[in-house]
């Protein structure tokens, strides 16, 4: 995946509601100290010819704000923004629309009744709710409630979305936060004290506010939820870099301690699913801390803040706290947002331009490929059939969840229509499960802020959330856009034959295709680019973590080399603009903290370098801006590395 992929994915969600701007945009800290790594020196300026990223990003890296309760500021910061700003413009315009569609009438219903508040009628759910969970005494008593069709709406421990694999969709299982997102995708951000401090203060006000416990209850539920989806956040983020998920048959007891498919009949899910997938880390997590008896108590709190909180959506409490409908509508019903979106901002034009674009870049791959040494023919051969099937999808998933037959009036009250969406959402998850999978029909987020390679399927995605002014636009010209999305889309194409593509088939099955001394020599080169990575490092004073970040290192390396290529075969292309807007889409200030943690735990080196050490190796970026010997920039020719 190509812009931080474990670390900065989510739009508009955010792990922790005390901050609820975005994981990207505001996640608390009032520290302003810039990176280490992106500082300014001394001196008046810095010339680019010693550090082209900071030369080019100067006057916005000093006067560039982090945001108050922020700890970084990037493009992400604007995109995020964007979206979340269109949501809730686009909600608050239903109400005046002329013809809704009936996913955007319930949709308004929801609306309508969150901004009521209708505070006492969901208590009295929630506090019903509660009763019940406080009554668990075991695991089994936990797995009945999770079975129980309304209540395992709260449960973020046992979350199922729709994957697809070889000729099927199947079901995936992960966890989310206590306001529905991704707790796999989540940024390291949230090790941050301030941020803690903040999300158990707002959480604990949350629980206080309902008068169901006191404070030292509420203190002690706020905590310990607080504290699993950390254990659970730590655990992804301590795995090994090049672990992923597994497949589990259906019909396999493969949760230790509770009984899945009883838990999957309770929620409304029908016995079509083939296959369960889930990320190791999480299973193993599951099986040997989780779902144990010793940890039942724990289990408990988490559900009950659970309901707590997603079920009081009361605006005038909300509003204090950060929480807007929008982002109750991003979980409740987040694919009617989507459509709105995709149907307002991305135009034809837009997805045949990235699609032509990508074409180009694929094409110029293989030209590349055939022209490397150190593999053999048959690797060669292979690895253009790969890309000759490879898939590219721009922004228009086909698989968004239908919500025109949810039970969603204004006859019922806020909380029954917020489980029905989820019911409906099931009931959508179904209708797939009982479907052929095609690679035309992938489900994806494409309101992310990212471009990604999904291996099992041999398809590039570009989300629709990434295709904004500050990333693409058609008001820009062919270099800048190239030197942007453009890069980011040959980043991706690049994962489709390193050491994790190299793995899977042209179809997407899991089956090698590179020879083992092939393998060999390419890992020879990828090393070459380590070693070259930690020295640039080294020259800052700073330890970067190399190893981690090597194969994102040649995916970057690799996708602006062959944007050049693309360049070539442009009359009278402009370098300049080419590299300048390569260095612009990069930039980012951060705190020392979130730099130090981004070196720890990202697959991704810091932008600096993400940026300085690629064009380093091109003989075109030399040209274009009179880099000699003896420049900061400089490396002699026959130091230069190329991988692909």
């Amino acid at each position: 995946m190509n812009i931080r992929r474990n670390f900065l994915k989510i739009v508009s969600l955010v792990m922790i509601f005390a901050v609820l701007q975005g994981v990207l945009t505001s996640c608390g800290t009032s520290d302003k100290t810039e990176s280490k790594a992106e500082s300014k020196n001394d001196t008046e300026t810095v010339s680019l010819k010693d550090d082209f990223y900071t030369a080019v990003n100067y006057d916005w890296l000093e006067s560039a704000d982090i945001p108050e309760n922020g700890l970084n500021s990037d493009y992400y910061d604007i995109c995020s923004k964007n979206i979340s700003e269109f949501y809730k413009n686009y909600v608050e315009g239903l109400s005046s629309k002329k013809e809704l569609s009936k996913q955007e009438s319930r949709l308004l219903v929801l609306y309508e009744q969150f901004m009521e508040g209708q505070y006492e009628q969901s208590l009295e759910t929630v506090k019903k709710y509660v009763q019940e969970i406080e009554k668990a005494k075991s695991l089994s008593d936990m797995e009945k409630l999770y079975s129980d069709k309304r209540i395992s709406v709260y449960n973020g421990l046992l979350n199922f979305e729709i994957s697809g694999s070889k000729s099927s969709y199947i079901l995936r299982l992960n966890a989310v936060t206590l306001n529905g997102t991704d707790i796999t995708k989540v940024s390291t951000y949230s090790f941050d004290e301030k941020i803690r401090e903040q999300y158990l203060n707002s959480l604990k006000g949350v629980i206080l506010k309902s008068g169901i416990y006191s404070g030292e209850k509420a203190d002690a539920i706020a905590e310990s939820a607080v504290s699993t989806e950390t254990k659970i956040l730590q655990g992804k983020l301590s795995e090994n870099k090049d672990s992923g998920f597994s497949l589990y048959d259906s019909k396999s007891d493969f949760l230790f301690n509770v009984d899945l498919h009883s838990i999957l009949d309770g929620m409304g899910y029908e016995r079509d699913y083939q296959n369960i997938a889930c990320d190791d880390f999480y299973m193993d997590l599951l099986n040997n801390e989780i779902f144990t008896e010793e940890n039942v108590e724990a289990l408990k709190n988490y559900l009950i803040a659970g309901v707590i909180y997603r079920a009081l959506g009361s605006s005038e409490y909300n509003e204090k706290i950060g929480v807007t409908f929008e982002i109750i509508a991003d979980f409740y019903m987040k694919d009617v947002l989507v459509k709105g979106y995709l149907d307002e901002n991305i135009t034809d034009e837009d997805v045949d331009y990235l699609s032509q674009m990508a074409e180009k870049i694929i094409s110029v791959y293989k030209k590349r490929i055939d022209k490397i040494s150190y593999l053999s023919d048959s690797t060669k051969s292979k690895a253009k059939k790969k890309l000759d099937n490879l898939n590219v999808i721009v922004a228009r998933p086909q698989t968004l969840i239908d919500y025109s037959e949810a039970d969603v009036s204004d006859k019922n009250t806020y909380i029954q229509n917020c489980e029905n969406c989820i019911i409906a959402k099931r009931n959508e998850h179904n209708r797939f499960l009982k479907t052929e999978f095609s690679r035309d029909k992938i489900v994806f987020d494409t309101m992310e802020l990212n471009a990604y390679n999904s291996f099992g399927s041999n398809s590039i995605i570009i989300d629709a959330g990434i295709m904004q002014d500050c990333v693409y636009s058609t008001e820009k010209s062919f270099e800048e856009n190239l030197g942007s999305i453009g890069t980011v889309i040959a980043h991706e194409v690049s994962h489709t034959l390193d050491i994790t593509g190299s793995v899977y088939d042209e179809n997407g099955v899991y089956k090698g295709w590179c020879n083992v001394n092939d393998r060999k020599a390419y890992i020879e080169k990828v090393n070459q680019l380590k070693d070259f990575m930690a020295k640039q490092g080294e020259k800052d004073g700073i330890e970067l973590n190399a190893t981690a970040t090597r194969g994102e290192d040649i995916a970057d390396l690799t996708g602006i080399q062959c944007c050049v290529e693309v360049l070539k075969e442009q009359k009278n292309p402009d370098y300049k603009k080419f590299f300048t807007e390569y260095a612009v889409i990069h930039r980012e200030k951060c705190t020392d903290e979130v730099l130090e943690k981004r070196i720890e735990y990202d697959t991704h080196s810091p932008s600096k370098y993400r940026v300085n050490v690629p064009v380093q190796q091109i003989a075109e970026f030399y040209t274009a801006f009179d880099i000699k010997e003896g420049d900061g920039m400089y490396v002699p020719e026959s130091e230069r590395i190329s991988v692909w």
